[in-house]
């Protein structure tokens, strides 16, 4: 296995040689001891397989100093070259000093032999390897009669765009460029993806765990389905996990007309699941149509509940960004993109289900919509705290009651820019920031805010 060091989207590194317009290339021999690395470049080799299918079949493992890291955003070319495919994948952040890598390619769940290693100088800039806690601090205080102040600890770095992290217990399952369902489990993110999508032409959109997931460990996944005609269907199916990975797939919805990227889904204390569909314009049949820009509700195998007639139980966002429920069965807030962001559904004993336009104070220029959620984790001396951020990444903190979200207050965690939280109860707040302009190569990260001695 032939290896080389390279940035995709920053200078060549020490070692590795550019070729023009070409980007850059591996060389033909490892570099040394001396190329200087930062963490979050991609590590390029050639990789032996009997063809492009089997090749991009493989999982691929990075040993850091004999430690299991997630090779992640593993791409493959198509076609062979004199000494295998060239593969290549996103380092995680590596601690300073001299570091010896090693790969391993996974077929099947099965290890082959480690590569010849690597050996490389992690520049002091470094930042924490994947899965090492690395307090940020402090992150921010919120005025208020007494200040709350939040320390961070980065729990993931240089992952590729995340979507519906989702938290229960001491495990947590989030979907990872639209085609794996990744868990973070004990601090780290688990080598291998628990499920990833059948083929180029499905996109994993959306993600939501069971009410009852320590014992039933159910977890929700929703999938688009591009079909040769341009036609668009969403599908939300119902997998078991076991040991890090989603199997025993039933299908709880299939066929809904689908748009976009953005399909929030969410379970709520009855354990009834709810989707929130996208408009499609004037696409598709008039049957298909009766959907857009709905709210579907259904049961956890599928079945319409009881006291509906139908899937549907109120017209609502074209673009929808957030369903979110509360501790309540029937009642759920949403989000979506318009001159009203933010919505309060309630779904009363016959099944008759009211969406009421949620007040927010101060009001927020949010047309783009929010990303929400709910709890008191953070602060504890906040019993009925909301948290939103807008489409620019902000983050907001405030109470909630009925239909109203009152006393928002900016809080700037210093992290970038917000992308996906959740509020785990006493395991803390979860945030999602994403690269920021300039800075694509350098990944994706979560990170876990608690609230700490107020100062």
């Amino acid at each position: 296995m032939r290896w080389s060091l390279f940035a995709l989207l920053a200078a060549a590194l020490t070692g590795a040689a550019c070729g023009g317009d070409d980007g850059p290339r591996p060389p033909d021999t490892p570099p040394s001891g001396g190329t200087i690395v930062r963490g979050g470049e991609r590590l390029a080799w050639d990789q032996q397989a009997p063809s492009a299918a089997v090749v991009q079949s493989y999982s691929y493992v990075l040993y850091v100093d004999g430690a299991r890291n997630t090779l992640a955003d593993v791409r493959c070319d198509a076609t062979a070259g004199p000494s295998g495919y060239t593969c290549s994948g996103r380092l995680p952040s590596l601690r300073s000093g001299t570091r010896v890598l090693e790969l391993a390619a996974a077929s099947g769940g099965v290890e082959g032999p480690r590569s010849a290693p690597l050996t490389v100088t992690v520049n002091p800039a470094s930042t924490a390897s994947m899965g090492t806690a690395r307090s940020v601090t402090p992150i921010a205080c919120l005025e208020a009669p007494v200040d709350d102040c939040y320390d961070a600890v980065a729990l993931a770095r240089n992952l590729g765009p995340v979507r519906d992290f989702s938290v229960a217990g001491a495990i947590a399952f989030f979907i990872e460029g639209s085609r794996r369902v990744r868990v973070l489990a004990a601090g780290a993110v688990t080598a291998e993806p628990a499920f990833e999508a059948a083929d180029e032409d499905t996109r994993l959109v959306s993600l939501a765990l069971a009410h009852d997931f320590e014992a039933s460990r159910h977890v929700f996944v929703g999938s688009v389905q591009r079909w040769p005609d341009g036609r668009e269907e969403f599908q939300a199916t119902r997998y078991r996990e076991v040991s890090g990975s989603l199997g025993e797939g039933i299908a709880v919805a299939t066929g809904l007309p689908a748009s976009g990227d953005e399909v929030p889904m969410a379970v709520d204390a009855a354990g009834l699941l709810y989707v929130a569909l996208p408009g499609t314009g004037d696409r598709g049949s008039s049957a298909a149509l009766a959907y857009n820009g709905s709210i579907l509700r259904f049961s956890s195998d599928g079945r319409v509940p009881d006291d509906q007639r139908t899937p549907v139980l109120a017209r609502a966002y074209a673009q929808p960004t957030s369903i979110v429920p509360e501790n309540a069965p029937g009642r759920v807030w949403l989000s979506g993109r318009g001159p009203a962001p933010l919505a309060a559904l309630r779904v009363d004993s016959r099944g008759a289900a009211h969406l009421v336009p949620a007040a927010v104070e101060p009001d927020l220029a949010a047309e783009g919509g929010f990303r929400i959620a709910f709890g008191s984790s953070a602060s504890p001396s906040a019993a009925a705290t909301v948290w939103l951020v807008d489409a620019a990444g902000q983050l907001f903190r405030g109470t909630r009651d009925d239909v109203r979200v009152r006393g928002l207050r900016r809080i700037d965690p210093g992290l970038g820019s917000i992308a996906a939280l959740t509020d785990a109860g006493p395991h803390g707040l979860f945030l999602v920031t994403r690269p920021s302009a300039g800075e694509q190569d350098r990944g994706w990260t979560i990170y876990r805010l608690r609230g700490r001695t107020p100062r």
